[in-house]
């Protein structure tokens, strides 16, 4: 391939002029992307809350039944007793326990408050397994406590879903 740079001469006028500003997505392809985006049914709002850049709403959604489970019980693990309004008993109340999530005696602790505020709040879910870790944060004052749950929704076909959760604990 040979390249072939042209010089104009002054005074001279290019045969059309292109605009970068006015590059975009071909039409065709604009309309096949909204349409396969406004085709799937949004099931609730994901959270934490954003806005829906794509348009059809107004925040972003969950479209698949696991992401919106994954989200939901993400949220209850997140949430302490108390944090939400008329249900105080909502959540896991875990972050009373996430100074010391290596104690094997607040590990059974934090099971079982999980265990129960799953089998209150969301009891399609099954709950397989918790893998507790802590490390130090990045100003060497505060701990980060993590938990991770696997978990099954058999009603809805979900197997070997994982749900995190971090917590920041600070002396």
């Amino acid at each position: 391939m040979v390249l072939v740079l042209r010089y104009l001469v002054p005074g001279t006028k290019a045969k059309k002029t292109y605009d970068f500003k006015s590059v975009g997505k071909l039409q065709s392809k604009f309309d096949q992307e909204q349409q396969e985006f406004v085709a799937q049914t949004p099931i609730g709002i994901l959270t934490p809350v954003s806005f829906n850049s794509y348009g059809g709403s107004l925040f972003q959604m969950s479209h698949s039944l696991e992401d919106q489970i994954r989200d939901n019980l993400k949220n209850l693990l997140s949430t302490n007793h108390g944090e939400r309004m008329m249900l105080t008993d909502f959540g896991a109340n875990l972050k009373e326990l996430a100074y010391d999530l290596t104690s094997e005696d607040v590990i059974s602790e934090a099971i079982f408050r999980i265990s129960t505020a799953v089998g209150k709040y969301m009891p399609f879910v099954s709950l397989e397994t918790l893998e507790p870790s802590t490390s130090a944060g990045e100003d060497g004052v505060s701990i980060i406590s993590t938990i991770r749950v696997g978990y099954s929704v058999p009603i809805a076909g979900a197997k070997n879903q994982f749900v995190e959760v971090s917590m920041v604990v600070t002396s």
